[in-house]
């Protein structure tokens, strides 16, 4: 009986047990059911697209201005090749280089040594053909002549060497620090050698084709001359409308040392340029002209503008970004974002002014006028917009587009 009431006992622990336990299971697939379980309203709901956020702009009173993005290279009116004449090719070695190629130099100025002898740029048209000696004339003289005014016992311009000129020759290079030991002539003559003659005006280093242990079988330099300009390709797109551009509209250039300020100084063709560009007169062999202007071979239209020299001079070398303003609105006006016109189908153009956060108002407009992105508006009725006021621009996840 005690194995029989204690085997009762075990039963009924477990028929409890297992009661226990299907409670328990009904309690959790109840409370799951009711959790997910949604009405059809809730239904609805939540199957409705989000609202589209409303996207806005003010209002503003500006005077906008059609700026357009360029690349452009600093340039100068023409280069000459500096070439060291007197000497059979591979007589010549370079012993030393005195310019610096960072720093624009102007003649007369001490530029080299070659196989230890100074060679001095002097301002002049074309090189020396020969060397020179007392007694001697001829245009060659007289070019020598004039560079030397203001040098020594004050000589003329007479087209003869004689021993004035070879004086303030000598004072020269007294005051260049080269002694009449290291003259190629001493203190009377001029040998082709001692002189290179270069362009008036402050030169830049375009290139320097050699260096110091080399033979001298070339060109020593090649330098550029004029006014410092900046040269910009344009567009073919924008070719047509380069015709309206106007000459003075400001521009601006971020160049190596920061931003310089140009103006527009004309509209040309690169191929045109290179064509009717003009640099000094007379170019014999040894000093070969060329213009630099257009730097370019083909018939690209190109925008010329021009700054500051020394900033120009001082911005490097390569291409650069220039912003031109090529048209500026005439006053300051009532303006928008150029997304905040909307067109009806009969193409008149209108703004819808915000009124609070789900209507707004549609403003007809009289006039509105692109300027690079922002239009000057007048709305038909006089009042109906004002500085400040919002407009409807779009929806941002539906995107704008006209009701």
């Amino acid at each position: 009986m005690t194995r029989g009431g204690l085997l009762w006992k075990k039963r009924g622990v477990r028929v409890v047990s297992t009661m226990v336990a299907g409670t328990a299971l009904l309690a959790t697939g109840l409370y799951v059911v009711s959790t997910k379980a949604v009405s059809p309203a809730q239904k609805a709901a939540t199957s409705r697209p989000p609202q589209a956020s409303r996207l806005t702009a003010t209002v503003e009173i500006k005077q906008p201005a059609e700026r357009i993005a360029l690349r452009g290279k600093v340039t100068r009116e023409g280069t000459r090749q500096v070439v060291v004449k007197g000497k059979s090719p591979g007589e010549q070695v370079v012993t030393k280089l005195y310019l610096d190629p960072q720093r624009p130099f102007q003649a007369p100025a001490l530029i080299a040594d070659v196989s230890g002898k100074p060679i001095v740029a002097l301002v002049g048209d074309f090189p020396l053909y020969r060397d020179i000696a007392l007694k001697d004339s001829g245009p060659d003289v007289a070019q020598l002549q004039k560079a030397l005014l203001g040098y020594g016992p004050g000589c003329r311009v007479t087209g003869t060497y004689d021993a004035c000129t070879a004086a303030a020759k000598n004072a020269l290079m007294a005051r260049l620090g080269i002694t009449s030991t290291r003259a190629a002539k001493g203190t009377t003559g001029v040998s082709q050698s001692d002189i290179v003659f270069v362009p008036a005006g402050r030169l830049a280093v375009d290139k320097t084709h050699v260096k110091v242990g080399d033979t001298l079988n070339g060109p020593l330099l090649t330098v550029s001359y004029g006014e410092a300009r900046v040269t910009a390709d344009i567009p073919e797109s924008m070719t047509d409308a380069a015709n309206q551009w106007q000459p003075g509209s400001p521009a601006t250039m971020r160049g190596a040392n920061g931003q310089v300020t140009l103006k527009l100084h004309r509209v040309q063709r690169a191929a045109a340029a290179a064509t009717n560009a003009t640099g000094p007169t007379g170019s014999p062999e040894g000093g070969k002209e060329r213009p630099n202007e257009g730097q370019s071979d083909n018939d690209t239209p190109q925008a010329v503008l021009t700054g500051p020299s020394g900033e120009l001079t001082a911005a490097g070398t390569g291409q650069f970004p220039v912003t031109l303003t090529v048209k500026t609105a005439p006053r300051p006006e009532l303006t928008v974002p150029v997304s905040a016109i909307w067109t009806d189908p009969s193409g008149a153009r209108y703004l819808r002014r915000v009124i609070n956060e789900e209507s707004d108002e549609k403003i007809p407009l009289l006039t509105a006028e692109n300027w690079g992105g922002w239009v000057q508006v007048t709305p038909t009725t006089p009042g109906t917009l004002k500085e400040g006021d919002s407009v409807l621009v779009g929806y941002q996840d539906q995107g704008a587009s006209s009701p």
